[in-house]
Parts: C-alpha cells; sequence; structure tokens
C-alpha cells in the first residue's frame, strides 16, 4: 500500500501576504495565489472576505530590508 505524500508548506512565490482588513484584527496572513478573487476566511478572526486580484506574491526579506 502506498503512503500519502507529505504535505509540504507552500513556498513564498506560491502565496500573498496580506493584512486582514477587519479592523479588530489586522492580522498579516500568507494566502494562496489560487485564492486570488475569492472569498477566504481569516485563521485569527474568523472572518471572511475578498483576497484582491491585484495583489502581489509574498517576498523573501532581502538583507537590506528594515
Amino acid at each position: 500500500m502506498s503512503q500519502p505524500a507529505p504535505s509540504t508548506p507552500p513556498t513564498p512565490s506560491a502565496t500573498v501576504m496580506m493584512l486582514c482588513p477587519h479592523l479588530r484584527c489586522r492580522k498579516i496572513l500568507r494566502v494562496p495565489q489560487k485564492c486570488r478573487g475569492k472569498q477566504v476566511k481569516c485563521h485569527f478572526c474568523g472572518k471572511t472576505f475578498q483576497v484582491p486580484m491585484d495583489i502581489k506574491p509574498a517576498e523573501t526579506p532581502s538583507e537590506d530590508t528594515v
């Protein structure tokens, strides 16, 4: 019997970083790029919101980033 492939966390290029738009939360979220334009649920506050289509992919911080 074959075993399922281990799940790996999404790579930074496969996710976008954004703030939860709800004012009482405002947590930084990593959202899969495939969720652009779709309704998602914040895992911190539980509220749903639509991920913008024009959000840029998450970047890994460089040494000169403050």
